[in-house]
């Protein structure tokens, strides 16, 4: 067995995770339920469920890069490990995580905040979001939940606070032309 995970991207991004089980409950490997989670995440799979599938059908291939020693994690497991898990200590690490591949795959990041189509829920007002693109990659680096359309700079700051902008080039359009948006980018040497 190779240990490829110790020195990968995703692993040095959320070697800093805490892990929310007892250590009675712990027959897999933090690294096992996160690296899995985000491989078949990426592709596509939508829910706990597909997520155990596509590990056990991998699972020699996860096995030859050091995960999975115990086999896949059922979906229970998954479920009740992201039920418990800090969701901004994740959301941090997967920006880390973000953050390596932008400084592997380009420089150009668009910022833009779209208000999610059929995300009303009666009185509720629809989901608003500002995100950070890498457009030579196509990876979204970030996104920040807004208070609608009108919170949309205060989103723009919080996202620039967290992103590592240094030799980017920052693209927003008119909803982030402002001063305080200029001089963060300025301060973070993008």
């Amino acid at each position: 067995m190779i240990d490829v995970m110790s020195k990968s991207t995703i692993w040095i991004a959320f070697s800093e995770l805490s892990d929310p089980r007892k250590d009675r409950n712990r027959l897999y490997s933090l690294q096992d339920i996160i690296c899995t989670s985000i491989m078949a995440t990426i592709c596509s799979c939508n829910d706990y469920d597909e997520i155990t599938d596509w590990t056990q059908s991998h699972l020699d291939w996860l096995q030859s890069i050091g995960l999975c020693a115990e086999g896949a994690p059922s979906h229970d497991t998954y479920e009740r490990f992201f039920r418990h898990l800090d969701s901004k200590q994740f959301q941090a690490c997967f920006i880390k995580w973000t953050q390596i591949l932008r400084g592997i795959m380009g420089k150009r990041i668009a910022i833009d905040g779209k208000t999610l189509c059929g995300s009303k829920d009666g009185s509720e007002s629809a989901l608003h979001l500002v995100s950070a693109f890498a457009t030579e990659s196509s990876l979204v680096l970030g996104q920040i939940k807004t208070n609608g359309k009108g919170g949309e700079l205060v989103g723009i700051q919080q996202l620039l606070e967290i992103l590592d902008l240094k030799g980017a080039v920052i693209t927003i359009d008119a909803g982030g032309c402002h001063k305080v948006v200029t001089k963060k980018i300025i301060e973070k040497k993008g």
